[in-house]
């Protein structure tokens, strides 16, 4: 199993900025039952103004959820960011897009339980196939 996702999102800084020095995204994930829950933590640091030479630290988290489908081993679960860009907007606005893909090994079939498995043996007994 292999999906790919696109998030976008923007943040708001609480004051007009120059620029950013500085940016970063790592994510922080866990599982949770049959969902794959976390957090994109979106940080770095920026300067006020364009003399300024100090520079103030950021971080915004942008949380995600993902259900797992059942014939998944969720110990194979991986995460991976594929492509991230941001842009400041109207000097307080940092708008940013995040692409990554959530893989997995999967099952080649899925069984409900024990009776769906000797329905579809006996399937394929009656078919001669088996």
């Amino acid at each position: 199993m292999s999906e790919a996702f696109v998030v976008e999102r923007d943040f708001l800084f609480k004051d007009s900025i120059f620029e950013i020095t500085s940016i970063s995204v790592e994510h922080d994930e866990d599982i949770n039952g049959s969902n794959l829950e976390g957090d994109f933590i979106i940080s770095g640091d920026y300067r006020l103004h364009e003399i300024s030479i100090n520079k103030e630290d950021f971080s915004f988290k942008l949380p995600f959820t993902h259900e797992i489908r059942s014939n998944v081993n969720l110990d194979t679960i991986n995460l991976e960011i594929t492509d991230f860009t941001y842009e400041l907007n109207n000097s307080d606005e940092l708008h940013v897009h995040i692409e990554y893909v959530v893989s997995g090994e999967q099952s080649l079939i899925e069984f409900a339980d024990e009776k769906d498995l000797d329905e579809f043996l006996q399937v394929l007994k009656e078919a001669d196939i088996f």
